[in-house]
């Protein structure tokens, strides 16, 4: 409060020439000082005396509780109520200030996890898992159809019946898990690759624990997807140099 206070002192030619140059002197070493000034003098430029005047009368109250509770008498205080308006101007823009910069830093972390998931996002080829299918064929190639054509409705309708009827039946859990993945619809899609991760089956859990954790990310739980990465690494996976590359991006 001084320092914003000499400053405001200085701008309006206030200070001895003692205390100009000791003023100068702290400008060249002190940066943030220097910002400070810009800062006021911004104050200045922004609420000019229109501004100034409507500004003035919201404080008379706040000045008459401060001079009350502080048993002070007005003409003991050396700073007058333009000088006290821009302090508190000054206070309150920093202070905006900063909830902006918090308010870029979440919105640049968001980013970065959207940037990333759609980076290392890419939907599974259907025949990658065709020829390996034991399930009912006419049922399944009829989803993996739906599911090729980016008709992602019908496929989680056909491959929901099929688990439904073959509750083992990973390959549709996986397709269907993606298809979630497909259409926003994270929260699902976490659900039946935890449930499929749970049946212990090399291939498809490999898959599934790669697709779980790109969906972490995107909703930006990048501490639950760090583990699932790891063991993709650690395991030496079908994803292993994704999974290790990820995991430096996330840092």
């Amino acid at each position: 409060m001084r320092d914003l206070e000499q400053l405001i002192r200085s701008l309006d030619g206030e200070l001895t020439e003692e205390q100009k140059n000791q003023l100068n002197e702290e400008l060249k070493n002190n940066p943030s000082l220097v910002d400070n000034l810009e800062l006021i003098k911004d104050v200045d430029s922004l609420m000019g005396d229109k501004h100034l005047n409507s500004f003035e009368s919201t404080l008379k109250e706040v000045e008459h509780v401060v001079f009350k509770q502080g048993n002070l008498k007005k003409e003991e205080v050396k700073i007058n109520r333009f000088t006290f308006t821009r302090l508190v101007a000054a206070s309150v823009i920093a202070i905006v200030s900063l909830g902006i910069l918090f308010y870029f830093m979440a919105s640049n972390q968001k980013q970065s996890s959207e940037y990333l998931f759609a980076h290392y996002y890419q939907k599974l080829e259907a025949d990658f898992l065709t020829r390996s299918a034991t399930v009912a064929q006419d049922d399944f190639i009829k989803a993996v159809e739906f599911y090729s054509q980016g008709k992602y409705e019908s496929a989680i309708g056909l491959f929901n019946s099929i688990i439904k009827k073959d509750p083992s039946n990973n390959a549709a859990k996986l397709f269907l898990g993606i298809s979630y993945t497909e259409t926003q619809r994270f929260t699902n899609a976490i659900k039946v690759f935890q449930d499929l991760i749970k049946q212990d089956d090399i291939m498809f859990g490999e898959h599934a624990s790669w697709y779980l954790s790109l969906c972490y990310i995107k909703l930006n739980e990048v501490s639950k997807a760090k583990p699932l990465l790891k063991h993709l690494v650690a395991t030496k996976s079908f994803y292993v140099q994704k999974a290790s590359d990820l995991l430096n991006d996330l840092g």
